[in-house]
């Protein structure tokens, strides 16, 4: 995980610490504190390995098209792509014809109000490629690190593509 307070863009390994699957930090890194929403990162990887879902790495931004698209779409509760190349980057999807969901739930501070929500939309949904928090951003994951940023920056791609087609 990253420590809190870090520019993201220009981190060094020591920007890094270890944490448990509950998010607290391991022996050595007692000193530091994770970033606040730890237990989303922590919570998808408890999540893929119950469901035997190969994530290596979780990633989140807070870039302005997942900004914007979780509030366009808050009442739809998704944002749905169809007909992109781009699409078969992520796992399980291997045409461009595939329909593509992207879930947004309700931004909070309390951690397990998103933890909570997640939960409900996997009772009734596959494993998604990523997720939106209104207002707040997007998470995304990958088999290792090179492969979650493939994604985050897919969605990216595939958000700024919708924004320019709906102008």
């Amino acid at each position: 995980m990253s420590r809190s307070g870090v520019d993201k863009e220009k981190m060094s390994s020591a920007e890094f610490l270890l944490v448990d699957t509950l998010g607290k930090p391991c022996a050595g890194f007692e000193a530091m504190r994770p970033s606040a929403e730890t237990e989303l990162h922590c919570h998808a990887y408890r999540h893929a390995q119950k469901n035997k879902i190969e994530i290596q790495s979780v990633l989140h931004t807070h870039s302005p098209y997942s900004v914007y698209f979780s509030r366009k779409h808050k009442s739809e509760g998704k944002v749905v792509f169809e007909g992109f190349e781009m699409q078969k980057i992520f796992q399980g999807v291997t045409t461009h014809t595939s329909r593509v969901e992207i879930p947004i739930f309700a931004n909070s501070q309390d951690m397990k109000d998103i933890t909570c929500a997640f939960d409900s939309y996997l009772q009734a949904n596959p494993w998604p490629v990523g997720y939106l928090i209104e207002g707040h951003g997007v998470y995304t994951w990958g088999g290792s690190v090179t492969h979650a940023k493939q994604c985050l920056e897919a969605l990216e791609y595939l958000m700024e593509i919708k924004f320019m087609e709906n102008k």
